[in-house]
């Protein structure tokens, strides 16, 4: 037989230690008046708590699931008993799904073989709270759904450890590493505050953010030019309105002047129904090093007046393919593609069938379903209303309502023309 000892990170008897270790009360216990249970005195349980840190330290520096890149954890409180810590770890090297079942075991403890832990599970996490009383809170507080601040008065619940908690100024939340907040603001479009004696100075001198900082970085940083706008804080402090080169951290290979360090940058998440911004945002998780708003905007060469995606043409749809097609084979790879599914449009098939002229092509009426909807919804028009259109001959028929016509107008421009090209596919 042989034993790893209990000193030997990861093993059986280590993991069995530490488990002991968590469940031991004593420093609780020893420090209640006659009479008393722990429930009873929150300041002591909170300060017993706060040795949540040696079990972080437990995952960084033991490396139980691996080499740690990032970790945060946050508490979540309860009325009775000690508040349950959620942490979130991100590791060096993924687990694999054949090693799943080394680290975690989503299963109450057998009674027989550890009747103490499975007590613990069964009276501390297994949850008691009913469908029925969740509903009412959650109708209480969509009543003021359109008030945040009563929302959060009658939704707020303080127990008497977070009470506690805060006193002694703990912290509920952690996180390594540094996550640096970016602004995604629209062309002019920064936050500005002002008042009556400074209003002039204000909308005369707009202030910078960390988008516009970034613009102008890449035009004079050759490195950067290298960088996605979420990528910058690694390498670059946002300091004194600008970015600036980080004197710490692990040197970047051929760029002797440049450190990277354990920061992440995160912008601003943005509602899709902010359609200028939102695709701001999804053009700066993508393209590299722009140096300006209009470059974000310029698709091979062509300057468009917004960030929303261009309508598509033949000719996007043919360079798209082509660099397709150039990309693989510079992996010394090829494709042979026998049936290429697409939606309705004819921009696409008329590109597939200059570049892919030997394959059967096949329209997705899903997609053409959403281009439809979302049409629909454009112009302010209900279902039924585009239900009648159809059932009295959409083509036939000319229509008094403005948005009809708009709608019939747009369905024959971008599915009906030519259709005969690929009549024989959509059968």
């Amino acid at each position: 037989m042989v034993i790893l000892p209990s000193s030997f990170t990861g093993g059986p008897k280590y993991m069995y230690e530490r488990k002991k270790d968590a469940m031991t009360y004593d420093e609780i216990k020893e420090r209640l008046l006659l009479g008393q249970r722990s429930y009873d005195r929150h300041d002591i349980i909170s300060r017993v708590f706060r040795k949540v840190k040696k079990t972080m330290n437990l995952l960084k520096k033991g490396n139980i699931f691996g080499e740690m890149r990032f970790y945060m954890y946050s508490t979540e409180w309860q009325k009775r008993g000690l508040p349950p810590v959620h942490i979130l770890l991100w590791l060096q090297h993924h687990i694999t799904p054949d090693q799943i079942d080394n680290v975690i075991r989503a299963e109450i403890a057998d009674h027989n073989r550890d009747p103490e832990l499975h007590e613990i599970v069964k009276s501390n996490i297994i949850p008691r709270i009913s469908l029925r009383k969740l509903k009412l809170v959650m109708t209480v507080i969509r009543k003021n759904e359109k008030d945040e601040i009563k929302n959060y008065e009658s939704g707020r619940y303080i127990s008497s450890s977070e009470a506690v908690l805060r006193v002694f100024k703990f912290p509920t939340h952690e996180l390594f590493s540094t996550v640096v907040h970016l602004a995604v603001p629209l062309e002019n479009g920064q936050k500005v505050y002002f008042n009556e004696k400074n209003l002039y100075d204000r909308v005369n001198s707009l202030p910078t953010t960390t988008l516009l900082s970034f613009f102008d970085f890449c035009k004079v940083n050759e490195f950067a030019k290298s960088l996605l706008y979420p990528e910058i804080p690694a390498y670059y402090v946002w300091d004194k309105k600008k970015f600036q080169r980080r004197k710490r951290g692990v040197n970047v290979n051929g760029w002797p002047d440049i450190k990277k360090d354990h920061v992440l940058g995160r912008v601003y998440t943005v509602h899709p129904n902010n359609t200028e911004c939102y695709h701001l945002h999804m053009l700066l998780r993508e393209i590299r090093g722009p140096i300006s708003f209009e470059a974000l905007k310029t698709v091979n060469g062509q300057l468009y007046p917004t960030f929303n995606p261009p309508v598509k043409t033949t000719k996007i749809y043919k360079d798209a393919f082509s660099d397709l097609l150039d990309n693989i084979g510079e992996l010394n790879l090829t494709i042979k593609s026998r049936i290429i599914c697409t939606d309705f449009k004819q921009a696409i098939h008329l590109a597939i069938s200059e570049i892919f002229p030997d394959v059967v092509r096949k329209g997705c009426r899903f997609h053409l379903g959403q281009t439809m909807w979302r049409k629909i919804q454009s112009l302010g028009l209900k279902p039924e209303e585009v239900q009648k259109c159809f059932s009295e001959d959409l083509m036939t028929l000319k229509l008094n309502n403005q948005q009809l016509n708009a709608f019939c107008d747009f369905f024959e421009k971008n599915y009906l023309l030519q259709i005969s090209l690929m009549f024989n596919e959509f059968k």
